[in-house]
């Protein structure tokens, strides 16, 4: 993403905006190019140090997360971008702690699917300062 990626950042809210609808849908591959993009978007923030953006997609990924109705692939690849986003930044880590998403963590760390308990288990690690 080096020529696209400073572009997408420029136009992050618009683009975060427009999908916003996507956490409701109940069209699976819609769910799943949203979770695909977020983890994108969280990649280039946490890249970059760009703090409002980060937070952004926090908020997108909290309400992806509150919209799926138990998707294992979803639900792996929203903790994979709220990890990311959070990895080594305090402010957004208490900003996701405020918003639930530790509580989610730990329940979702008990999933059946094993990729998904694991990511699970691997936001927790950065709420208590693991990772």
């Amino acid at each position: 993403l080096p020529i696209v990626g400073p572009w997408l950042l420029s136009v992050r809210a618009e683009v975060l905006d427009a999908f916003a609808g996507a956490a409701s849908s109940e069209n699976k591959p819609v769910r799943l190019a949203m979770s695909s993009l977020l983890i994108n978007m969280a990649a280039l923030t946490a890249r970059g140090g760009h703090a409002d953006g980060k937070v952004q997609v926090l908020s997108a990924a909290v309400e992806l997360l509150e919209g799926v109705d138990g998707d294992p692939e979803v639900l792996f690849r929203v903790l994979v971008a709220v990890g990311t986003v959070m990895h080594k930044d305090a402010e957004v880590t208490s900003l996701a702690r405020d918003m639930e998403v530790q509580a989610k963590a730990v329940k979702l760390s008990a999933h059946s699917v094993a990729k998904l308990a694991d990511a699970a288990k691997d936001v927790m690690a950065v709420f208590e300062g693991r990772q």
